[in-house]
């Protein structure tokens, strides 16, 4: 199984904010150290759910830090930004680590990023789609081409000169496609992209992970394609690890609670109406993911000892699950102190159980383009 440490602490005010960036950078240091094999960096803009907000940024930062692990977005929200500057973004941050980054694509979040950064929430609907053409074919152009003209609802550009720096990777950096969509889950796994998905309980992590894998092998990638995009394939969940279960549930019920209530304030309409709601198996619908903290605590937290945290990560290894996205700073008012508790007792005593692996990186054999197509 492979492990991935997953960045993004909620914050109650500018009080919290360089506790919560000193309190990620710490933790990324330690589990590369530990040896998980991934951080994950994800995007959020004015709405108070991700203190540090811009991933690339701190990912730029990271690249001197981290030995090992690699670094991935989670997700990088590419209709937000003109096309070409994310491409130079994403060659830079490829060039820096050398090739061990990936990142997520998806579309803007709520109506306040897109309003913040200039562009209009309710021409949306296709804008990733559109984002994410434009962007390959910013990558496919070479100097001596004809200009490049590239249209999506939000950005118009003509392409006339060498974009730089190049990608380390070819034709392009490590993209996959986040997603909870089963339709969008078989696309991206018949073009042979790896796909991210979010919290989910083992049963259905399962189902689409075997959705995934038919979609590679219908299409006829190759073994080492297959072998690539199949790691990527994570679960999501929030962990809080004590010495005893009842312990470990009365240390974090405030975090756990707290982080319930700015889920509904983030996802839920800011006219005082009742926020939308979604269940956990409703992934094609963006929104509250339960109706009650109890459920959503069911479907998206392990919580407890580290013989209760070992055999909730060993339920999704059964459902062939090859990696965790592990999230262990959450909630506004975070106490960092019992997270990085939480952190240790991960490293020492569940870890151990789990034989956490590195990524496989396929720049190890000859594959040609297919994996980055």
């Amino acid at each position: 199984m492979h492990l991935g440490l997953y960045l993004a602490p909620q914050t109650g005010g500018e009080q919290e904010d360089v506790d919560n960036i000193d309190a990620v950078v710490e933790q990324a240091v330690q589990a590369d150290e530990a040896g998980f094999s991934t951080i994950y960096l994800t995007e959020h803009h004015l709405d108070d759910y991700n203190t540090y907000c811009d991933p690339h940024l701190l990912a730029a930062y990271f690249v001197g830090r981290l030995k090992s692990a690699w670094l991935a977005t989670s997700v990088s929200l590419v209709t937000l930004h003109h096309p070409l500057q994310t491409v130079e973004t994403f060659n830079l941050l490829d060039v820096l680590t050398r090739g061990k980054i990936i990142f997520g694509l998806a579309g803007g979040g709520g109506a306040e990023m897109y309003e913040g950064l200039g562009r209009d929430a309710g021409l949306r609907r296709n804008a990733l789609d559109q984002t994410i053409d434009a962007m390959l074919r910013i990558w496919a152009y070479q100097p001596g081409d004809p200009p490049l003209d590239i249209e999506t609802v939000y950005d118009r550009a003509r392409i006339t000169g060498r974009v730089n720096p190049p990608p380390y990777r070819k034709p392009h950096p490590m993209l996959a496609r986040a997603t909870n969509s089963e339709a969008t889950i078989q696309e991206f796994g018949r073009r042979g992209w790896p796909v991210m998905v979010g919290r989910l309980p083992p049963d259905r992590m399962g189902r689409l992970m075997r959705v995934y894998r038919e979609a590679l092998e219908s299409a006829h990638h190759s073994p080492e394609t297959i072998h690539w995009c199949l790691q990527w394939m994570a679960a999501t969940k929030f962990v809080y690890v004590g010495k005893a279960d009842e312990q470990a549930r009365a240390e974090v019920e405030g975090p756990m609670s707290r982080y319930f209530e700015r889920v509904g304030n983030i996802f839920g309409p800011r006219d005082g109406s009742a926020p939308r709601r979604l269940t956990p198996l409703d992934g094609a619908t963006t929104g509250r993911e339960a109706n009650s903290l109890e459920e959503f605590i069911e479907n998206a937290w392990l919580i407890g000892s580290p013989e209760t945290v070992i055999r909730g990560l060993k339920a999704y290894e059964a459902e062939g699950i090859p990696q965790m996205r592990l999230w262990f700073t959450f909630g506004p008012g975070a106490t960092h102190d019992a997270f990085s508790r939480s952190l240790d007792l991960f490293i020492k005593e569940v870890m151990p159980a789990l034989n956490p692996e590195p990524i496989w990186d396929p720049a190890s054999v000859s594959m040609g383009s297919e994996v980055a197509a």
